[in-house]
């Protein structure tokens, strides 16, 4: 096991998720997720798995040492778990967004997140991969077509436990600022890796966050800090160019009140 696990502190220290000196306290962070006092030395060689494969198998051990059930949701909950211990909290996430906004460029603040949201597995870069996609010309211009392969089937065992899970509440959606952090159930995504980036849009608090499944190269969400149906007004427009203001670079619309 110690060598899947500083596989994953080398990969994550090259993805500049962490740093040396950080090695040692989310080796020991690790080592408390499964629950035992040290690591089980075996003359095993992962040095070649990458991010999504080395994740992978740490689950495959959870599975055995029966900390998790062969779910893709506990997989998925057990791994963002793990990779919330590569990141920093909101608050220093938001610190560090705008340092790069304010002293470089607002593209150098989005890359930095955007390859943030990619290294620590919240955007599923390795699922994505399996989309098809097909190009073809039309009088309007080229027409992208994909075929999304990416969110995973339900297995029937899940199925099941989803019927049998009390109702919740909590968060309000699958978009609301609330699931920042959140662990995940059965019948809720992962999120414990999640962060959003807090901005003031017509003088009211939204978010910004990247899209786990993307659709199209840094595809990101906008959404309110309350919960509220989504709706077309004149404030919307006002707010999508504050958007547009902070981040000339992108280019922003809405698919509410349809």
């Amino acid at each position: 096991m110690i060598n899947l696990v500083n596989n994953l502190l080398n990969i994550c220290v090259e993805n500049k998720l962490i740093t040396d000196i950080d090695k040692i306290y989310i080796r020991n962070r690790i080592l408390a997720l499964y629950k035992i006092n040290e690591f089980e030395r075996l003359n095993l060689e992962f040095e070649n798995l990458n991010l999504y494969e080395t994740l992978e198998q740490l689950c495959n051990i959870a599975i055995e040492k029966q900390i998790i059930t062969d779910t893709i949701q506990d997989r998925d909950i057990f791994s963002s778990t793990i990779m919330n211990e590569f990141l920093d909290k909101p608050s220093i996430i938001n610190d560090k967004f705008y340092g790069l906004l304010n002293e470089n460029s607002p593209q150098t603040a989005t890359e930095w997140f955007y390859h943030q949201s990619k290294c620590c597995n919240y955007i599923k870069v390795d699922r994505i991969a399996k989309n098809k996609e097909y190009t073809t010309y039309s009088p309007y211009g080229d027409l992208k077509v994909t075929i999304n392969l990416s969110k995973p089937e339900k297995d029937p065992k899940q199925i099941a436990l989803e019927k049998l899970a009390p109702p919740t509440s909590y968060p309000s959606c699958l978009l609301c600022v609330e699931n920042e952090g959140y662990q995940g159930t059965v019948k809720l995504p992962d999120r414990a890796n999640h962060r959003v980036i807090r901005m003031e849009l017509n003088n009211k608090p939204w978010c910004m966050q990247y899209s786990p499944y993307l659709y199209y190269n840094e595809h990101c969400i906008i959404l309110s800090e309350s919960h509220e149906p989504m709706q077309i007004t004149k404030e919307t427009f006002s707010t999508l160019l504050d958007f547009v203001t902070t981040l000339p670079h992108y280019f922003a619309g809405s698919n509410a009140d349809l």
